[in-house]
């Protein structure tokens, strides 16, 4: 097995920091559960490949055969010893088969399902559940929402930068799938949402690259976005129950 999973990382394109806290901790996940685990998909940046460094977090999708409350525990106490933060969606088989699962776990699961990204780790004999994409757009109508309440109840002043336009690139994403986008990164979003919604934006790439100093901008452009939303609604409801 870790021959197997040496040559899968390597159709990762990120950072090898990344690569060896990846590679090291699934072969010490695979170590703990052996054979009761049928599934390690990265998702997120790490599967899309356009890593940040000192900004992407290592996003995993993990499904196990059974598990517990204590298998829970193990895996996130197995993150913490990481110098980069490493998110984990743990699944039953049961859980991945009815598709009990979230959202983003949909999309990416959708993302292997076409070969648009790479699986680092699947037991032969599981199958990785059909996903149909009109039900993740029909998740995220139902999601964005919520998305857009939460960002106008943040106190944006007092809240970290990083999550701030993390919220808000999500609310685009959202906004840009009801127009056959489902873009990829950062970049893409801001360069689509520009387009889609004639706006100027700001420079994402310089931003995460240097959020620390920017932190007055980021905060500026999410107000903006909020001061914008019905704008933003707006053009996103052209022609969507039509």
């Amino acid at each position: 097995m870790e021959s197997i999973i040496l040559h899968n990382i390597r159709k990762y394109k990120i950072p090898v920091k990344y690569k060896k806290i990846l590679t090291q901790f699934t072969l010490e996940l695979l170590s703990l559960y052996n054979t009761r685990i049928l599934l390690i998909l990265p998702s997120g940046s790490c599967a899309r490949g356009d890593v940040y460094e000192n900004w992407s977090d290592i996003d995993l999708i993990i499904c196990l055969n059974t598990y517990n409350y204590a298998d829970i525990c193990n895996i996130i106490q197995l993150t913490s010893k990481y110098c980069i933060k490493i998110g984990v969606n743990i699944y039953s088989k049961l859980e991945m088969n009815k598709l009990i699962i979230d959202g983003k776990t949909k999309l990416f699961l959708y993302y292997a399902q076409e070969k648009l990204i790479p699986i680092l780790m699947k037991e032969e004999s599981f199958e990785i559940p059909h996903i149909n994409f009109q039900k993740i757009l029909e998740n995220d109508r139902v999601v964005l929402p919520g998305q857009i309440h939460s960002l106008k109840r943040t106190d944006i002043d007092n809240e970290d930068s990083k999550t701030l336009l993390k919220k808000t690139n999500l609310i685009m994403k959202l906004m840009l799938k009801d127009k056959n986008i489902s873009p990829l990164g950062y970049k893409n979003v801001f360069d689509y949402f520009q387009l889609i919604y004639d706006i100027d934006l700001i420079d994402i790439e310089d931003i995460i690259k240097k959020y620390n100093y920017y932190d007055h901008v980021i905060k500026e452009f999410v107000f903006y976005f909020i001061d914008n939303l019905n704008i933003f609604i707006e053009k996103y409801t052209e022609g969507l129950h039509k």
